[in-house]
């Protein structure tokens, strides 16, 4: 619900920018300031999900401003957008008020420390997330989702409210979380990622997407190129959908007729999916 909630603000903002964007260089300057804050304001909407309530508020009180100034200089549908991302962000805050985001429960002191001081392995490195209601960061230290058992995949998306599909394709896993899919394709023991295909967030590029899902930094990522990993390089593709974008990392060509109920072609290297 709240990775929902967090797309649904984000999807408000970028739906806006996305046609202010041309226009900033040929406006009034309370517009151009306007629209400006609206593009700057994508990447923290985008975090909200990781804020503690109080971070939350002062985001929200930001967005409300925001939509004051937009109101004045004239653009209302803009004022509009911002304001209903605001209401969106309301159901974060209405979650996390009531421990609603299981992944970050009530723990102990102990464990509270322990999580501060070593990091968190349940969630992927790279990654970070705040414990209420002290507000304490935590690094996770986990494999990467490219990297994640099957077991431990399932864990991660049901702690953090994604839904996860009902499939009766051996060795397969969907989750989806907003406007964000992943769909893992594993070996026969279920450990070993062979194919990782995902859609990502509305508006976010594809360097960004494969960074979260391998923990590789975007500098690193070029265009056309394996991604380097460092247990070797791996394959990537991506296509762009709207405003989203779709990658594949492994081999997945070896398993695109499985989506049409097809038996898979045998990848190489490790063992291939159980077949029908």
């Amino acid at each position: 619900m709240i990775q929902r909630s967090r797309q649904q603000a984000l999807a408000l903002l970028v739906g806006s920018t996305a046609v202010s964007v041309s226009l900033i260089g040929c406006q009034r300057p309370e517009a151009k300031a306007c629209r400006a804050e609206m593009l700057a304001m994508k990447e923290p909407v985008g975090n909200a999900g990781n804020l503690d309530l109080p971070e939350l508020k002062k985001l929200q009180d930001d967005l409300q401003q925001l939509a004051l100034d937009c109101n004045a200089a004239g653009l209302a549908q803009e004022a509009g957008d911002v304001t209903e991302a605001f209401t969106a962000l309301n159901k974060i805050a209405e979650l996390k008020a009531k421990g609603g985001d299981k992944s970050k429960a009530a723990r102990g002191p102990e464990q509270l420390k322990a999580l501060i001081a070593n990091g968190d392995p349940s969630c992927p490195a790279g990654l970070v997330y705040k414990i209420p209601p002290v507000g304490q960061q935590v690094k996770c230290t986990g494999p990467q989702f490219v990297e994640m058992p099957k077991q431990m995949a399932v864990s991660y998306f049901s702690a953090r409210d994604a839904s996860l599909e009902k499939d009766n394709i051996p060795h397969r896993l969907k989750a989806k979380a907003g406007d964000e899919t992943w769909q893992f394709y594993y070996d026969d023991t279920d450990q070993k990622v062979l194919c990782l295909e995902s859609m990502g967030a509305v508006g976010v590029g594809w360097q960004e997407v494969v960074r979260r899902l391998t923990g590789v930094h975007p500098a690193k990522l070029k265009e056309g190129a394996p991604v380097p990993m460092k247990s070797g390089p791996l394959a990537l593709s991506k296509t762009q959908k709207g405003d989203q974008v779709a990658v594949q990392l492994g081999d997945c060509q070896a398993f695109a007729a499985t989506d049409n109920g097809s038996t898979p072609a045998s990848p190489a290297g490790p063992a291939s999916p159980e077949k029908k």
